[in-house]
């Protein structure tokens, strides 16, 4: 069995996510946490993850912090924010360099029925 160059193992990327603005946006930051794993990341892909393994979909972010819009037909509960970063700034290539996910956080309505 062929074992990968560890220089192929995606580096594991700690993802801190946030509510702001009434629940309406998810702040996402995030960085490399293995020591000498690349922490220059061009883009990531951004994910809610539901309790069940359900995922949907946010966004690309250029840069760490970004913001995400919480979209309007989520349900509440409680999600983890799951990111895919890849340190080449194409896609044709589709080498991700790092995986990470957020403790979950509380997305829901407030007291009067709103986002």
């Amino acid at each position: 069995m062929r074992q990968r160059p560890s220089s192929a193992i995606p580096a594991v990327v700690h993802v801190d996510a946030r509510l702001v603005l009434d629940g309406a946006r998810i702040a996402v930051e995030w960085a490399a946490s293995r020591p000498g794993a690349s922490a220059e990341f061009a883009h990531a892909r951004v994910f809610l993850i539901a309790q069940d393994g359900r995922r949907t979909y946010l966004g690309v972010a250029d840069g760490s912090p970004a913001r995400f819009a919480v979209p309007a037909s989520l349900p509440a509960g409680e999600y983890r924010v799951e990111l895919d970063a890849y340190s080449s700034g194409s896609w044709g290539g589709g080498h991700l360099s790092g995986r990470g996910l957020s403790e979950p956080i509380g997305v829901g309505r407030t007291a009067g029925g709103e986002r």
